[in-house]
């Protein structure tokens, strides 16, 4: 159970509900174990709480906009507490015109891009939405965007509306700009399906960021407008049935009236608590999963182009070609992720071709 909560990234959720409900208790060897993986966490997102104001502070000191998300912000200001999440970095958003200056100010601190050297970073050519830094001897990865989501999965407002409508979380460790929670649920939703849903911690998100307080109609239609509304009603509905989150019936009737959404929930639901990442259909969760909620067919043919052909970072990690030569990365592309995927479509064939009991065989975690 403890592997399984940390796997699923809801460990401090587990620990939480254990220690508030003393009728159901736990040998006193695996109760240490859990309040031992607790409070790592809570040291840990302690110190990249602080460390993600320190940092904010640096920009915003040089007049340069941001928002934070995820990562610290999301577990205040729904979980109600920093511990109370999984996370692995801290993320925050910029103008893309302000990118050589954020290089320049993070380098200065001991910040590096981890998959591309610093004159790769911003170049135009690459389909890129953001880039990680990593900083020696520290465990603080800063995830830097210029857009919330890559160009072929653009389903959110424009970044520059999201910074319009921020608004400003402070407490007594100190203060940033983070998303509204319209924004917050929306991006949380097109994030999790654009990765297919591959944990329960990410749905355990959707129900903690509508506990923020959403007016539903006008989230409808602005997920309507850019494209997200199957986005939504997928994420919440799987939030209502994995997690009891309250959403209005309106809603969850039309969830159920999709037939895209009503297939792809059980399916989903299915995946989760299976040990092997073969038994969680990863090719079904990483494409099968965002090309059915996307309604237009000329965005289907853009995802597919685009994921399939645009360069990216990984591309330039796989193999550094120099400037001139960045073209030949059109076919590299497919090329790697020919290579990349085979083995898994590989064995999602293999346990297709055996049937449930060999995927029940897999076990849980």
């Amino acid at each position: 159970m403890i592997n399984l909560a940390l796997h699923e990234g809801v460990m401090p959720l587990v620990w939480r509900y254990l220690e508030s409900n003393p009728q159901r208790p736990i040998p006193e060897p695996f109760k240490r174990e859990l309040r031992f993986h607790y409070h790592g966490n809570a040291l840990r997102n302690k110190t990249l709480w602080k460390e993600l104001f320190r940092i904010t502070g640096l920009l915003e000191d040089q007049g340069i906009p941001l928002i934070a998300f995820k990562g610290p912000v999301l577990a205040a200001s729904a979980y109600g507490g920093v511990a109370m999440r999984q996370f692995s970095d801290l993320d925050i958003l910029v103008e893309r015109s302000r990118m050589p200056v954020v290089v320049k100010l993070l380098a200065g601190h001991g910040f590096v891009p981890e998959r591309a050297a610093i004159e790769v970073v911003g170049d135009e050519f690459f389909q890129a939405a953001e880039i990680l830094f990593v900083k020696s001897g520290s465990a603080t990865a800063l995830d830097v965007h210029w857009e919330m989501m890559p160009r072929y999965f653009p389903f959110l407002p424009e970044a520059d509306a999201m910074r319009h409508r921020r608004v400003r979380f402070v407490c007594e460790d100190g203060e940033a700009p983070i998303l509204s929670p319209h924004d917050q649920l929306l991006m949380l939703c097109v994030h999790g399906t654009k990765h297919g849903w591959p944990s329960l911690g990410s749905v355990a998100d959707i129900a903690a960021a509508i506990r923020t307080g959403i007016d539903w109609p006008v989230l409808l239609d602005e997920a309507t407008a850019v494209g997200a509304r199957r986005m939504l009603l997928l994420a919440v509905a799987l939030a209502h049935e994995l997690l009891g989150a309250q959403v209005p019936g309106f809603v969850l009737d039309a969830a159920k009236g999709d037939r895209a959404v009503s297939a792809m929930v059980p399916r989903l639901i299915s995946a989760l608590f299976v040990g092997s990442s073969e038994a969680r259909q990863p090719f079904f969760n990483d494409w099968m999963v965002p090309l059915r909620t996307i309604e237009s067919n000329r965005a289907h043919l853009r995802y597919v182009i685009d994921r399939m052909f645009a360069p990216t970072y990984d591309d330039w990690q796989f193999l550094r070609l120099r400037r001139p030569l960045f073209p030949l990365y059109y076919l590299l592309r497919p090329l790697r992720l020919a290579i990349e995927q085979a083995p898994r479509l590989a064995s999602a064939a293999g346990l297709r071709r055996a049937g449930p009991a060999a995927r029940a065989a897999q076990g849980p975690a």
